[in-house]
């Protein structure tokens, strides 16, 4: 092996296990707009999208949207939800999100679909879950397949049937 190879493969070495010491170091970052709890995120192209939750102080269902951009360290509204939800579960798919159950502003389940398109930044209702409205529901994308889990119904009474 020549010198050169064997300075650069050191440099790699080294700027691999820097890059991944660097990955495993927690660093705060800037703050989100609307301090929340209770809502979903995904990430598409490099960006968190947060979709909904309830206010600090549990005063207020969000329908905001926020999307955090790690480059510039900040975060911008998106388009707003056109219902306020609290728990409920998302998942990307493309350049889309698509979002299932949670609480509305009067306590109840939700079994709305909504589908949010990041380029257009635009929502639409999607249709509804399959089953009994519900919230504080997980939601995953196997394959071709969206797997919507568990979670309360309307008498919060455990879900353990999943669509």
């Amino acid at each position: 092996m020549n010198r050169i190879k064997k300075i650069l493969l050191i440099f790699f070495f080294v700027s691999a296990t820097v890059s991944a010491e660097d990955a495993y170091r927690w660093r705060e970052v800037a703050p989100m707009n609307d301090a929340r709890s209770g809502h979903a995120s995904v990430v598409i192209d490099d960006k968190i999208y947060v979709f909904g939750g309830m206010s600090s102080g549990f005063r207020q269902l969000l329908s905001s949207v926020e999307v955090y951009d790690p480059e510039e360290n900040e975060w911008n509204y998106a388009e707003s939800m056109p219902v306020a939800l609290f728990q409920p579960a998302a998942v990307a798919l493309g350049d889309s999100v698509i979002l299932f159950g949670g609480l509305d502003a009067n306590g109840r389940p939700s079994g709305m679909l909504m589908v949010y398109n990041v380029g257009a930044d635009t929502f639409y209702v999607g249709g509804r879950l399959h089953g009994p409205p519900r919230f504080a529901v997980s939601a995953a994308f196997v394959g071709r397949r969206i797997l919507v889990m568990g979670g309360f119904n309307a008498q919060q009474e455990f879900q353990d049937n999943n669509y």
